[in-house]
């Protein structure tokens, strides 16, 4: 699977020039791996599935959510909430309670993008006009998937953290030839990281009860990329956390698992 292939097969609208920034990251990262073992794989076709697509694979629920934290009206039509809203078949998002001040005539108040209701003062993450959405990718290694995210969404505000001098070398390095302006990148651990993000993304960092602990002071709202569904990690969550979505993908070229979790503050 090629790159071009992929992003056709994600069915995504990528900005002019971005698959040629996504193919000069990916031949930066195959000569910077061959010094600095950034990462286990070698081959650059076997990259481009398992690092480049399985990245831009998690964009379509990540733009709904910057979308929304944008614009929270656009959710949903107040003539399609139908006033009470009903339990979906398989959706993991509860049934929300009938109100007593709710009458035949009222509707909820608009959702966030984790799915919680919100009052009159909005919500963290909420950006004013001509603010970009922020997102932070906690122990990115070598940009995975921050930095692809950033080509691909070059609206977005990319926090890059990780702990490992040689792979936030390359980012730094990264970032530098590839203009990413919309990009900081940060060397060290991710709980001594101050700051709020309208959300929070992690690919193969750690369990999502560790995700938690560590990253859930930097946002409400968190992302884990997983392979299986984690059912067990699931049950195992801290108090004050829960699953607010789960969203399967499909990463073209890769016949593999793919989870995206949708974590929120209870």
């Amino acid at each position: 699977m090629n790159l071009a292939d992929g992003i056709k097969a994600l069915e995504l609208d990528l900005p002019a020039g971005a698959e040629e920034k996504l193919a000069a990251y990916l031949a930066l990262l195959v000569k910077w791996n061959k010094v600095y073992n950034l990462t286990a794989i070698r081959d650059p076709a076997e990259m481009v599935t398992h690092h480049l697509l399985d990245s831009l694979a998690v964009i379509p629920a990540i733009q709904k959510s910057a979308t929304l934290s944008l614009n929270p009206r656009l959710r949903a039509p107040r003539s399609a909430m139908h006033c009470r809203p009903a339990t979906r078949a398989g959706s993991m998002l509860p049934e929300t309670p009938a109100r007593p001040e709710m009458g035949e005539g009222s509707c909820p108040p608009p959702l966030s993008p984790c799915g919680r209701e919100v009052g009159r003062e909005g919500w963290a993450g909420r950006r004013q006009d001509n603010e970009a959405f922020t997102l932070a990718d906690v122990g990115s290694g070598a940009g995975l998937p921050g930095l692809v995210l950033a080509l691909a969404r070059p609206d977005w505000s990319i926090t890059s953290i990780e702990t490992v001098d040689k792979k936030a070398a390359f980012q730094r390095q990264a970032k530098i030839e590839l203009g990413l302006s919309n990009v900081s990148i940060h060397c060290g651990r991710v709980e001594d990281v101050n700051g709020t993000f309208a959300a929070v993304i992690s690919r193969a960092f750690a369990s999502l009860g560790d995700f938690v602990r560590l990253a859930g002071h930097l946002s409400p709202c968190l992302w884990a990329m997983k392979g299986g569904y984690p059912a067990d990690e699931i049950t195992a969550l801290p108090a004050g956390w829960r699953v607010s979505a789960s969203h399967p993908l499909k990463v073209p070229g890769l016949n593999a698992e793919r989870h995206l979790l949708q974590l929120e503050k209870t």
